[in-house]
């Protein structure tokens, strides 16, 4: 996480927005072309409207995934998606 950090200037310095998702979830965008996604609830959840590629997840078997529309993510699963810009 610390490399794909420093070697991705929007999660470094890329402006923070957040945007709507279903309770337990905290979903925000850095810059325009990341997109973290953290179920930090105790159930699953469905975001909807996001769009691109797992460039790093807590569950590493998700890494180089395609998200095309809705993202499901189990308790303690988080993401961090790389989206057209």
């Amino acid at each position: 996480l610390i490399a794909l950090r420093t070697s991705t200037p929007d999660i470094a310095t890329g402006e923070w927005r957040a945007f709507s998702a279903p309770d337990g979830v905290l979903a925000y965008s850095r810059g325009d072309g990341i997109v973290v996604l953290l179920n930090v609830g105790p159930d699953p959840a469905t975001v909807e409207g996001v769009t691109g590629t797992v460039l790093i997840a807590t569950r590493r078997t998700l890494d180089g995934e395609l998200v095309d529309g809705s993202v499901r993510l189990n308790p303690g699963v988080g993401l961090v998606l790389s989206v057209p810009t």
